[in-house]
This record gives C-alpha cells, sequence and structure tokens, in this order.
C-alpha cells in the first residue's frame, strides 16, 4: 500500500465489511465491533506500508473499547469515533453534523473528498480517478462540537455529487494522524465513509 494509492480496492472492501453502512454495530449486524486503523501506517524499512505494521496495541485498544461497549453492555464505552448523522447541503456548502463531540486536527489532509457521480458509480472501475481530494482550507468546524462546514465551490456536479472521507487506501502517513477524532477520553478516529450529497 502507497499513501493516498488511487485503486479503489481497499476503501471499496472496508464499505462492504459494513454491509455498505460505514460503522458497527447495526440493524444488519448487532454484534459486531471493528476498530479504524487507518493512522497506523508504518513507513519503517522492515514495514514498508504493507498491511501489517507494528502498531498493534493501538488497534487492540480501540477493539477493547468497542468490545467493552458491545460484548459486555458498557455503554459509556463508545463503538467508534465520531459519525456523522446529518447532512445538508446549501448551494455549494456541506454541513455536517455527527453522532459525538469531535476534534478536527492540523492533520496533513482533510480527509475529505469529493466525486461528482452518485456513490456506487464513483467506485466503478479498478481506480479511484472520479474522486478528488479537498483542500484543507475547505473544511472548517463550527463553535458547535458536532458540526463540520465543507465548502466544494471549486467542483461542479456539487448536487449530483457524494461526498466521502478517507476514501483512500492509507491517506496519511502519520501515526494517529488522522483529521478527525473523538473529543474525549477514548480519542478514537473518525471512520472512512461516503454519502450522496442530495439525499
Amino acid at each position: 500500500m502507497r499513501i493516498n494509492d488511487i485503486s479503489n480496492g481497499f476503501p471499496v472492501i472496508r464499505w462492504h465489511q459494513t454491509q455498505s453502512v460505514g460503522y458497527v454495530p447495526h440493524d444488519g449486524m448487532p454484534n459486531v465491533f471493528m476498530a479504524t486503523a487507518m493512522d497506523t501506517f508504518d513507513i519503517g524499512e522492515v514495514y514498508p506500508g504493507g498491511i501489517h505494521p507494528r502498531y498493534k496495541q493501538v488497534v487492540a485498544k480501540r477493539l477493547a473499547i468497542a468490545g467493552l461497549n458491545v460484548a459486555y453492555g458498557r455503554k459509556n464505552y463508545p463503538t467508534g469515533g465520531p459519525f456523522p448523522v446529518d447532512l445538508k447541503e446549501e448551494g455549494s456548502v456541506v454541513t455536517l453534523v455527527y453522532d459525538q463531540d469531535l476534534q478536527i486536527l492540523d492533520a496533513e489532509i482533510s480527509g475529505f473528498y469529493f466525486c461528482p457521480e452518485s456513490p456506487d458509480k464513483c467506485d466503478e472501475g479498478s481506480t479511484l480517478v472520479l474522486w478528488t481530494e479537498i483542500p484543507k482550507s475547505s473544511v472548517q468546524q463550527l463553535h458547535q462540537p458536532r458540526t463540520i462546514v465543507v465548502d466544494l465551490t471549486s467542483f461542479e456536479c456539487v448536487t449530483n455529487g457524494t461526498l466521502g472521507y478517507l476514501w483512500r487506501s492509507s491517506p496519511v502517513s502519520a501515526l494517529y494522524g488522522l483529521p478527525i477524532y473523538g473529543r474525549d477520553q477514548h480519542h478514537l478516529p473518525s471512520p472512512p465513509w461516503k454519502r450522496s450529497i442530495v439525499n
């Protein structure tokens, strides 16, 4: 795997692992928990971006947090990081409301991607050529702790398009280097997702 690899294999596999919902548990997978590990890319010589990085404890801790909720009923533990529950489009500006308080870090990327087609069409073929990275300057968090605004003024066909988050094989190189994490002691990262801009 390479940083910002444009092959669509891993983004689509991750999506289908959740039954194309983007998160677990849900009604179709009520007893399932997973961990987002896209900030454990290992650039070392022994692990040149492969699927087996050294940072196993990061993933184990996140699985344990989600497992305490799903398997043991400890509802004070989250099952995952922030996930968008509402999307509103006004012109070329998209407002996202998440299910929990979040923080945006000064990461190497915004984490957001735009595709001018429907969600399914965006992933046809073997590459992600239809997806374009949205610059960091176009993404900001409002004063509300659960709201992010994405400015798509520089893109065409916004109302027919799809907004995605972390839609790359390995989007960042830094450990704990993703853009969005939960604003709590667990600090779980927001998982990858894609969503039609017009519902």
